[in-house]
């Protein structure tokens, strides 16, 4: 992640599988890449889809 950031990319989209129903791990690499990247979006707070492709592209939309 620290590569990305000195190579000019500021934002960092996490998304884990099964996110809707266990938030932790999305949290604790949320609170790392907060450290590093300027803009970080994590899919459970954008929305609690169980599919993750699905999940994916609402996300980033």
């Amino acid at each position: 992640m620290q590569a990305a950031s000195d190579d000019g990319i500021c934002f960092c989209a996490i998304i884990f599988m099964h996110s809707y129903r266990y938030t932790a791990h999305e949290k604790r690499v949320f609170t790392l890449a907060q450290s590093i990247s300027t803009q970080v979006l994590v899919s459970h707070e954008v929305t609690l889809l169980v599919k993750l492709v699905t999940s994916f592209f609402v996300s980033l939309l």
